[in-house]
Protein backbone atom coordinates (compact mmCIF):
# COMPACT_ATOMS: atom_id res chain seq x y z
CA UNK A 1 0.00 0.00 0.00
CA UNK A 2 1.00 3.61 -0.35
CA UNK A 3 0.22 7.00 1.10
CA UNK A 4 -2.47 8.91 -0.78
CA UNK A 5 -3.74 11.21 1.95
CA UNK A 6 -5.43 13.68 -0.39
CA UNK A 7 -7.57 11.27 -2.40
CA UNK A 8 -8.43 9.45 0.82
CA UNK A 9 -10.18 12.68 1.87
CA UNK A 10 -12.70 12.22 -0.95
CA UNK A 11 -13.74 8.79 0.29
CA UNK A 12 -13.82 9.98 3.89
CA UNK A 13 -16.13 12.83 2.90
CA UNK A 14 -18.47 10.43 1.10
CA UNK A 15 -18.53 8.07 4.10
CA UNK A 16 -19.11 10.85 6.63
CA UNK A 17 -21.52 13.06 4.66
CA UNK A 18 -23.13 11.09 1.82
CA UNK A 19 -26.07 13.52 1.34
CA UNK A 20 -23.60 16.24 0.37
CA UNK A 21 -22.87 14.18 -2.75
CA UNK A 22 -26.07 12.22 -3.35
CA UNK A 23 -28.57 15.09 -3.12
CA UNK A 24 -28.68 15.19 -6.90
CA UNK A 25 -31.34 14.77 -9.58
CA UNK A 26 -29.29 12.58 -11.89
CA UNK A 27 -25.92 10.93 -12.33
CA UNK A 28 -24.40 13.96 -13.98
CA UNK A 29 -25.03 16.08 -10.88
CA UNK A 30 -23.57 13.35 -8.68
CA UNK A 31 -20.39 13.38 -10.78
CA UNK A 32 -20.36 17.18 -10.66
CA UNK A 33 -20.23 17.11 -6.87
CA UNK A 34 -17.26 14.77 -6.91
CA UNK A 35 -15.66 16.98 -9.54
CA UNK A 36 -16.23 20.04 -7.35
CA UNK A 37 -14.73 18.30 -4.31
CA UNK A 38 -11.55 17.46 -6.23
CA UNK A 39 -11.20 21.02 -7.53
CA UNK A 40 -12.31 23.10 -4.56
CA UNK A 41 -11.72 20.97 -1.47
CA UNK A 42 -8.54 19.26 -2.61
CA UNK A 43 -7.38 22.04 -4.94
CA UNK A 44 -6.57 19.54 -7.67
CA UNK A 45 -5.99 20.75 -11.21
CA UNK A 46 -8.37 19.54 -13.90
CA UNK A 47 -6.50 18.41 -17.00
CA UNK A 48 -7.28 17.01 -20.44
CA UNK A 49 -5.83 13.82 -21.84
CA UNK A 50 -3.87 15.94 -24.31
CA UNK A 51 -1.93 17.34 -21.33
CA UNK A 52 -0.42 13.90 -20.66
CA UNK A 53 2.72 12.88 -22.50
CA UNK A 54 2.50 9.38 -23.97
CA UNK A 55 -1.26 9.34 -23.42
CA UNK A 56 -1.76 6.23 -25.56
CA UNK A 57 0.44 4.14 -23.26
CA UNK A 58 -1.37 5.32 -20.14
CA UNK A 59 -4.77 4.74 -21.71
CA UNK A 60 -3.79 1.18 -22.60
CA UNK A 61 -2.70 0.47 -19.01
CA UNK A 62 -5.89 1.95 -17.56
CA UNK A 63 -8.15 -0.06 -19.85
CA UNK A 64 -6.71 -3.46 -18.91
CA UNK A 65 -9.90 -5.21 -17.81
CA UNK A 66 -8.60 -7.85 -15.39
CA UNK A 67 -5.48 -6.40 -13.79
CA UNK A 68 -5.29 -6.02 -10.02
CA UNK A 69 -1.98 -4.15 -10.22
CA UNK A 70 -2.07 -0.40 -9.59
CA UNK A 71 -1.58 1.83 -12.61
CA UNK A 72 1.80 3.49 -11.97
CA UNK A 73 2.10 7.24 -12.25
CA UNK A 74 5.40 7.72 -14.04
CA UNK A 75 4.32 11.07 -15.47
CA UNK A 76 5.41 14.46 -14.21
CA UNK A 77 1.87 15.09 -12.99
CA UNK A 78 0.34 14.94 -9.51
CA UNK A 79 -2.53 16.49 -7.56
CA UNK A 80 -4.50 16.52 -10.80
CA UNK A 81 -7.28 14.63 -12.53
CA UNK A 82 -9.02 14.14 -15.84
CA UNK A 83 -12.80 13.94 -16.02
CA UNK A 84 -14.09 11.26 -18.40
CA UNK A 85 -10.70 10.82 -20.11
CA UNK A 86 -12.03 8.24 -22.57
CA UNK A 87 -15.40 9.84 -23.24
CA UNK A 88 -18.66 10.15 -21.33
CA UNK A 89 -19.80 6.55 -21.69
CA UNK A 90 -16.43 4.89 -21.12
CA UNK A 91 -14.35 3.87 -18.11
CA UNK A 92 -13.21 5.60 -15.97
CA UNK A 93 -15.19 8.67 -14.97
CA UNK A 94 -12.21 10.13 -13.12
CA UNK A 95 -8.51 9.50 -13.62
CA UNK A 96 -6.72 10.95 -10.59
CA UNK A 97 -2.96 11.49 -10.62
CA UNK A 98 -1.45 10.81 -7.21
CA UNK A 99 2.22 10.44 -6.33
CA UNK A 100 3.08 6.96 -7.57
CA UNK A 101 -0.33 5.87 -8.86
CA UNK A 102 -3.03 6.83 -11.31
CA UNK A 103 -6.28 6.17 -9.44
CA UNK A 104 -9.25 5.28 -11.65
CA UNK A 105 -12.70 6.03 -10.25
CA UNK A 106 -16.01 4.97 -11.74
CA UNK A 107 -19.22 6.60 -10.49
CA UNK A 108 -22.68 5.02 -10.62
CA UNK A 109 -25.94 6.61 -9.54
CA UNK A 110 -29.48 5.24 -9.39
CA UNK A 111 -32.36 3.79 -7.36
CA UNK A 112 -31.60 0.03 -7.19
CA UNK A 113 -29.53 -1.48 -4.35
CA UNK A 114 -27.00 -2.47 -7.02
CA UNK A 115 -25.97 -0.69 -10.21
CA UNK A 116 -26.58 -1.74 -13.78
CA UNK A 117 -23.21 -2.99 -15.02
CA UNK A 118 -23.98 -3.71 -18.69
CA UNK A 119 -20.56 -4.54 -20.20
CA UNK A 120 -18.62 -2.71 -17.47
CA UNK A 121 -17.63 -5.48 -15.08
CA UNK A 122 -15.85 -3.98 -12.02
CA UNK A 123 -12.13 -3.79 -12.76
CA UNK A 124 -9.94 -5.21 -9.97
CA UNK A 125 -7.68 -2.14 -9.77
CA UNK A 126 -10.50 0.40 -10.11
CA UNK A 127 -12.42 2.23 -7.39
CA UNK A 128 -16.21 2.49 -7.49
CA UNK A 129 -18.48 5.09 -5.91
CA UNK A 130 -22.20 4.24 -5.80
CA UNK A 131 -24.88 6.82 -5.06
CA UNK A 132 -28.45 5.84 -4.25
CA UNK A 133 -30.88 8.39 -5.64
CA UNK A 134 -33.62 9.49 -3.27
CA UNK A 135 -32.06 7.73 -0.27
CA UNK A 136 -29.22 10.13 0.66
CA UNK A 137 -26.78 7.24 0.75
CA UNK A 138 -23.50 6.44 -0.97
CA UNK A 139 -20.89 3.73 -0.65
CA UNK A 140 -17.62 2.74 -2.33
CA UNK A 141 -15.29 -0.20 -2.85
CA UNK A 142 -12.22 -1.37 -4.69
CA UNK A 143 -13.01 -3.59 -7.64
CA UNK A 144 -10.78 -6.46 -6.49
CA UNK A 145 -12.90 -6.80 -3.31
CA UNK A 146 -15.96 -7.55 -5.45
CA UNK A 147 -14.58 -9.34 -8.53
CA UNK A 148 -11.14 -10.95 -8.32
CA UNK A 149 -8.64 -10.73 -11.16
CA UNK A 150 -9.11 -14.46 -11.81
CA UNK A 151 -12.91 -14.17 -11.95
CA UNK A 152 -12.62 -11.18 -14.23
CA UNK A 153 -10.35 -13.05 -16.63
CA UNK A 154 -12.73 -16.01 -16.73
CA UNK A 155 -15.81 -13.91 -17.46
CA UNK A 156 -14.15 -11.83 -20.15
CA UNK A 157 -12.67 -14.98 -21.70
CA UNK A 158 -16.17 -16.45 -21.93
CA UNK A 159 -17.29 -13.60 -24.18
CA UNK A 160 -14.09 -13.82 -26.22
CA UNK A 161 -14.95 -17.45 -26.98
CA UNK A 162 -18.56 -16.56 -27.79
CA UNK A 163 -17.48 -13.84 -30.19
CA UNK A 164 -15.14 -16.25 -31.91
CA UNK A 165 -18.03 -18.69 -32.33
CA UNK A 166 -20.25 -15.83 -33.50
CA UNK A 167 -17.80 -14.99 -36.28
CA UNK A 168 -17.42 -18.60 -37.34
CA UNK A 169 -21.20 -19.17 -37.36
CA UNK A 170 -21.92 -16.04 -39.40
CA UNK A 171 -19.15 -16.86 -41.88
CA UNK A 172 -20.33 -20.43 -42.41
CA UNK A 173 -24.12 -20.14 -42.06
CA UNK A 174 -25.21 -16.57 -42.76
CA UNK A 175 -23.34 -15.74 -45.97
CA UNK A 176 -26.38 -16.83 -47.95
CA UNK A 177 -29.07 -15.37 -45.71
CA UNK A 178 -31.31 -13.39 -48.08
CA UNK A 179 -32.21 -10.62 -45.64
CA UNK A 180 -28.80 -10.16 -44.12
CA UNK A 181 -29.59 -11.62 -40.69
CA UNK A 182 -26.71 -12.63 -38.47
CA UNK A 183 -26.18 -13.68 -34.85
CA UNK A 184 -24.76 -11.16 -32.40
CA UNK A 185 -23.44 -11.82 -28.90
CA UNK A 186 -24.10 -8.88 -26.58
CA UNK A 187 -21.61 -8.61 -23.74
CA UNK A 188 -23.34 -7.89 -20.43
CA UNK A 189 -22.82 -8.61 -16.76
CA UNK A 190 -25.48 -8.65 -14.06
CA UNK A 191 -25.90 -9.59 -10.41
CA UNK A 192 -28.62 -11.92 -9.19
CA UNK A 193 -29.20 -14.87 -6.88
CA UNK A 194 -30.14 -17.19 -9.71
CA UNK A 195 -27.01 -19.35 -9.48
CA UNK A 196 -25.94 -18.58 -5.92
CA UNK A 197 -28.88 -18.09 -3.56
CA UNK A 198 -26.48 -16.84 -0.89
CA UNK A 199 -24.98 -14.14 -3.12
CA UNK A 200 -24.61 -10.70 -1.54
CA UNK A 201 -25.97 -8.34 -4.21
CA UNK A 202 -27.09 -5.31 -2.16
CA UNK A 203 -24.14 -2.94 -1.80
CA UNK A 204 -25.93 -0.61 0.62
CA UNK A 205 -27.23 -3.18 3.10
CA UNK A 206 -24.39 -5.65 2.72
CA UNK A 207 -22.87 -6.98 5.95
CA UNK A 208 -19.51 -6.38 4.23
CA UNK A 209 -20.20 -2.74 3.41
CA UNK A 210 -18.08 -1.21 6.18
CA UNK A 211 -15.24 -3.62 5.48
CA UNK A 212 -15.25 -2.75 1.80
CA UNK A 213 -15.21 0.96 2.58
CA UNK A 214 -12.48 0.57 5.19
CA UNK A 215 -10.37 -1.38 2.70
CA UNK A 216 -10.44 1.64 0.41
CA UNK A 217 -9.46 4.02 3.22
CA UNK A 218 -6.69 1.67 4.34
CA UNK A 219 -5.43 1.39 0.76
CA UNK A 220 -4.81 5.10 0.68
CA UNK A 221 -3.01 5.13 4.01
Amino acid sequence: MWCGIMIRSLFEAIANNPPDFVDARHGGEFEDRIDAFLRHDLNYSRLRNTDIADWARLKSAVLMKSSAAPVPNDHAVADSYILQPNGKQNYPDFMVFEAGEVVCIEVKFGKPPRPVWNSGLPRPNGFYILGRRGKGDATFFRGADVVSAEESEQMHAFFDRMRSEEQAFNDSRMSGQRRGFEVYVRKAFMQSKKYNKHADIDFYNSPDRRRLEQNVLDYFG
